[in-house]
C-alpha cells in the first residue's frame, strides 16, 4: 500500500475586516504611541550620554590620581636620594678628615675644571656648559657640542632645566638654588677672590681687572646646586634615559655652631618699660653662667665688618657702664626681641629652688652683676629690686626653626626697627661685589643654627628630673635637686639596658633568645637582669659594661670634697647587686 505524497502550502489568510489583505506583521500605531516611543528613545540616549560622560570623568580623575601618585612617589624617592647623598658626604668627610672639624655642606654638580673639550667626544668626565680655554673663546658651549655635553651627563649631573624669566623675557638656566637671594650664582669649591672694586686679588696681595694665573683662591661654600636624577642612574643620560627629578640639599653643622634660640640677652634693661630699642641695648656678659651670655652682636661684627662694624656704626660694648651701641647690637636686639615676644616679662619665672641654687650662693644666674673682675665671686647678685623676676635662661616664647628663610622674614627681624634692619644688611652684603661680601649668608649658616632643643624627654645628668617610677617630669631639673648615687645609677643603667636589649631583640631575636634562653623573650632593665637560666650562666659582659658605664657617669659628675683630711679617700662608687630566683632561674636585681 502506497502512502500518498503530501504537499504543504502556507496559505495567505486575511482577516475578515481586512479586505486589502495587509500582512498581519505590519502594525499601525497611533501618533500617541509613536510619541511615547520617541520619548523612551531620548531617555535611553540621555542615560547613555550621562554614562559616557561619567565614564570619561572617572577615567580622567583616575588618570590624574595616577599621575599625582606617580609624581608624589618620584618626589619622595628624589628626597630620599638627596638625604642619602647628604649623609654619604657627611660620612665621607668624617672618615677622610678630622671628624670634629666639619662645616656647612651643600649639593654640588660635577663639572670638568678645564671646561668642555670638543675633541674628547663621549666621556662622562667631559662635562661643562662652558669652554674654559682661550682656543675656544671661554664662551658657552653651543650646537653639536652642547648636545654632546648633555649626552655625557652622568656623574652628579647638572640637568638642563631652563625657566622663562618674566622680568627679562629670557630663559634662565636654573642649576642652583639661590638661597641668599642675590640673583647670581655663588660657586662652590676653590673660588677666585675679588675685592670690593671687582678686581681679582693676586697671591702677592696686588689686584687687577684681568683674571691672572696666580689669582688667590679660597675654598667657599655657596649656593646648593641641583643634581639631576636619571631614570636609570647606572647609565648616562640619553633619549631612553631621561631625567625624572632633581634634588638639592644644605646640611648645617648643628654640633659645631652657635644656636640662635639660646644666645644673647637683655638683662641690663629688663626692668624698663620698653627695653627693645636701639638706644637701650641691655646685653651683658658676666660669669658666663649660661648660653644666653654668648654675644650675638660680636658674632655679627666678626661675620662681616663692612655691615656690622662700620665707621659710622661701630661695635661698642659698654656694659655695665651704659648701653651698648652699633649696628651689630641693634640687629642682635631685634632678633632677641622676636624670641622674647617683644616683652621681657614673657619669660618664665624660675622656681625658688633654682633661685636659691644660683643667686644665693654667689652665681650670677640672672646675669645682672655686680661685674666679676677677678676669680672671686661678687657678694651681691640679686635680680633687680631683689624680687624673683622673669629669667633670661627660660625657654623663650618664640623660636627660630628654619634659619635659611627666617633671616629674610622681616616680621621676625625688623619689627620696631628704625632705619636699616638685619635682613636688609644681610641682603646688601649678598649683593656686594667682593667675594667676602657675597658669601656672608653662607658663612652665617656655617656658624649659626637653630637645632638645639630642650631635652624634655631625657634624664638630666646634673639634677634629678625623674619621678618615683623613673619617668621624666619636664622642668624638674630646674629645681636643682642633686642626684643620689643610687638614684642616678639605677635610672641610668635601667634606661641603657632597656634600650640595649630592645635593639638586640629587634635586630636578631634568635640571637637574643639563644643567649638568654627562650624564657627571656622581652627587653629587660635593672630589675630583672638574667644571670642563670635553664642551668646555664647567661650574664653577658656587655651587660656588665653598661652597669659600669652608669657608675662611671655618676662619678664623673662629682668631685672631691676639697677637705685636705679627705684626700685619698674619695673612692669610686661601689654598688652591690642582690639576686633572686624565679622557677629555678637566677636574676640579678641591682641596688
Amino acid at each position: 500500500m502506497k502512502i500518498p505524497n503530501f504537499k504543504f502550502r502556507i496559505a495567505n489568510f486575511r482577516r475578515r475586516d481586512d479586505p486589502a489583505g495587509h500582512s498581519p506583521l505590519v502594525i499601525r500605531h497611533s501618533p500617541f504611541e509613536r510619541g511615547i516611543a520617541l520619548v523612551i528613545t531620548l531617555i535611553m540616549l540621555a542615560v547613555t550620554l550621562v554614562m559616557a560622560v561619567a565614564f570619561l570623568a572617572i577615567a580622567r580623575r583616575e588618570r590624574n590620581a595616577s599621575t599625582t601618585a606617580t609624581d608624589t612617589a618620584v618626589a619622595r624617592l628624589a628626597t630620599d636620594a638627596g638625604l642619602a647623598a647628604a649623609q654619604a658626604q657627611i660620612a665621607a668627610n668624617i672618615l677622610t678628615g678630622n671628624p670634629y672639624n666639619y662645616g656647612l655642606l651643600v649639593s654640588t654638580n660635577y663639572q670638568n675644571g678645564y671646561g668642555f673639550d670638543p675633541t674628547a667626544g663621549s666621556n662622562p668626565t667631559n662635562v661643562n656648559y662652558d669652554y674654559l680655554d682661550a682656543a675656544n673663546g671661554n664662551g658657552s658651549v653651543l650646537g653639536a657640542n652642547l648636545v654632546q655635553n648633555i649626552a655625557n651627563l652622568y656623574l652628579l649631573p647638572r640637568a638642563p632645566v631652563y625657566v622663562n624669566n618674566p622680568n627679562t623675557g629670557s630663559n634662565d638656566f636654573r642649576y642652583f638654588l639661590d638661597l641668599n637671594r642675590n640673583g647670581q650664582f655663588d660657586g662652590n669649591g676653590p673660588q677666585p677672590q675679588v675685592d670690593s672694586a671687582g678686581l681679582f686679588i693676586h697671591t702677592d696681595g696686588t689686584a687687577d681687572s684681568a683674571n691672572p694665573v696666580n689669582v688667590a683662591t679660597n675654598v667657599m661654600v655657596g649656593d646648593p646646586e641641583w643634581i639631576g636624577v636619571l631614570e636609570h642612574p647606572d647609565q648616562p643620560h640619553s633619549p631612553n634615559n631621561p631625567f625624572v627629578a632633581r634634588y638639592a640639599f644644605l646640611a648645617q653643622p648643628a654640633g659645631n655652631a652657635l644656636d640662635l634660640n639660646y644666645i644673647h640677652n637683655q638683662t641690663k634693661s629688663s626692668s624698663m618699660p620698653n627695653p627693645f630699642n636701639a638706644g637701650n641695648d641691655g646685653y651683658f656678659r658676666n660669669e658666663s653662667v649660661g648660653s644666653w651670655e654668648l654675644n650675638l652682636a660680636a658674632f655679627f661684627a666678626d661675620l662681616n665688618t663692612n655691615e656690622w662694624n662700620t665707621v659710622t656704626a661701630p661695635y661698642i660694648y659698654d656694659q655695665p657702664k651704659s648701653a651698648n651701641g652699633g649696628s651689630a647690637f641693634y640687629d642682635a636686639q631685634s632678633l632677641l626681641a622676636w624670641r622674647y615676644a617683644y616683652n621681657y616679662n614673657s619669660l618664665a619665672i624660675p622656681p625658688a629652688s633654682l633661685y636659691n641654687g644660683l643667686v644665693l650662693v654667689g652665681i650670677d644666674g640672672y646675669t645682672v652683676g655686680n661685674l666679676m673682675t677677678n676669680t672671686s665671686l661678687p657678694v651681691t647678685l640679686a635680680p633687680p629690686n631683689g624680687i624673683i623676676t622673669p629669667w633670661a635662661g627660660s625657654d623663650n616664647p618664640n623660636r627660630f626653626f628654619a634659619l635659611p628663610s627666617d633671616v629674610f622674614d622681616t616680621s621676625k627681624t625688623a619689627v620696631g626697627v628704625v632705619g636699616t634692619n638685619f635682613t636688609q644688611r644681610l641682603q646688601m652684603a649678598g649683593n656686594g661685589v667682593s667675594t667676602y661680601d657675597r658669601y656672608t649668608y653662607y658663612r652665617l649658616l656655617d656658624e649659626l643654627g637653630t637645632d638645639s632643643t630642650a631635652d624634655d624627654s631625657r634624664m638630666n645628668l646634673n639634677y634629678d628630673n625623674l619621678d618615683a617610677n623613673g619617668n621624666v617630669v619636664p622642668g624638674w631639673e630646674t629645681n636643682c635637686v642633686p642626684w643620689t648615687p643610687l638614684g642616678f645609677f639605677t635610672n641610668a643603667a635601667n634606661r641603657m639596658l632597656t634600650y640595649y636589649s630592645s635593639n638586640w631583640i629587634a635586630a636578631n631575636y634568635n640571637a637574643f633568645t639563644n643567649t638568654f634562653g627562650s624564657s627571656v623573650s622581652n627587653a629587660f632593665g635593672v630589675a630583672n637582669i638574667p644571670v642563670y637560666v635553664n642551668g646555664q650562666m647567661v650574664y653577658s659582659p656587655a651587660v656588665n659594661r653598661i652597669l659600669q658605664l652608669a657608675a662611671n657617669m655618676y662619678d664623673a659628675t662629682t668631685n672631691t670634697s676639697g677637705i685636705p683630711a679627705n684626700y685619698g679617700h674619695d673612692f669610686p662608687s661601689v654598688f652591690r647587686p642582690t639576686f633572686w630566683v624565679t622557677n629555678q632561674n637566677g636574676f640579678k636585681n641591682v641596688y
